[in-house]
């Protein structure tokens, strides 16, 4: 199967009519999909079938989009509708080999979940932190992190040597891992 952008995947069904639900799916989606294919992976070991399972529940998703609740765990939500998918996936591939049992892939998306939680949990946290920087300091990293430019470059141009803009760097992710350790232990308790 030929993967369909997310676009496609919206133009092909008629839910299209509401800009402000697929504007909220998009971003959703978006915000989830690496995960999202990172689980599904982790239940599948083969690559193709992977992601034609990935766009299968993207498809599936954007079908019961109407049946999300928007105050749940859109993540979650979707790591759910996954499992379906792969479970539907191995019962049509039951006359081939099965490589584990249906306990075996429970476990492990059970396992997977709750690391997708965990990832989740620090990137929110993260995001709150970024927020808690210098704006100095954020832009050092979007030009260390978002941009192409290696870390010689970004000294060059901002006129300073190597070593001082590494320095700053540990410094501000050193400050940043704190931040993520502190405000999660925090909302845990």
């Amino acid at each position: 199967m030929a993967p369909l952008a997310v676009g496609e995947l919206i133009l092909k069904s008629s839910k299209s009519d509401d800009p402000r639900s697929t504007e909220q799916f998009v971003r959703l989606l978006g915000q989830h999909e690496q995960a999202l294919t990172a689980f599904i992976l982790a239940l599948v070991p083969d690559w193709h079938a992977a992601h034609d399972l990935a766009q299968e529940t993207r498809l599936r998703l954007w079908e019961q989009f109407d049946e999300y609740d928007p105050d749940k765990d859109f993540g979650a939500w979707a790591r759910t509708i996954a499992r379906y998918e792969v479970l539907h996936y191995r019962t049509r591939k039951g006359r081939q080999k099965v490589c584990f049992s249906d306990e075996v892939l429970d476990l492990v998306a059970e396992e997977a979940d709750e690391a997708a939680g965990r990832v989740d949990a620090r990137q929110g946290a993260l995001a709150r932190c970024l927020e808690r920087l210098s704006e100095v300091q954020r832009n050092l990293l979007t030009h260390c992190y978002v941009s192409d430019k290696s870390l010689h470059d970004v000294a060059t141009e901002l006129g300073q040597s190597y070593e001082a803009v590494r320095k700053r760097v540990f410094r501000i992710r050193r400050l940043l891992h704190q931040c993520i350790d502190r405000t999660l232990r925090v909302e845990a308790g």
